[in-house]
């Protein structure tokens, strides 16, 4: 038997509506739209289980992705960090020669 099979005796269940005294006419219909959807909509706990080990390699593989995307923007922030440092260094610098000769040219 397949791992993936749910068993749902229709005939024994036929037998059992009609010994409570069901007609044999209504317990075929419970028996066949009871049969129908077990076989369309019921999962069993392989296909729950299936669904878990995929949802779980879906998480590892975004994590991983998401864990990428924050080292590449953390990077991408410590070289702004550097650039924005440097350029303000550089402006200082700028500047304090500016004043710097102003003072001294300027009389």
């Amino acid at each position: 038997m397949n791992a993936h099979t749910l068993v749902f005796d229709k005939l024994l269940y036929l037998d059992r509506l009609k010994s409570a005294g069901v007609t044999e006419e209504i317990a075929r219909a419970h028996a066949d739209g009871l049969d129908q959807a077990l076989r369309e909509s019921v999962a069993t706990k392989s296909d729950v289980e299936a669904v878990k080990s995929g949802l779980q390699a879906v998480k590892s593989e975004l994590g991983a992705r998401i864990d990428t995307a924050v080292a590449r923007l953390e990077t991408k922030i410590a070289e702004a960090q550097v650039s924005t440092t440097r350029w303000m260094i550089g402006s200082f610098l700028a500047m304090t020669g500016l004043f710097w000769a102003l003072v001294k040219y300027a009389h």
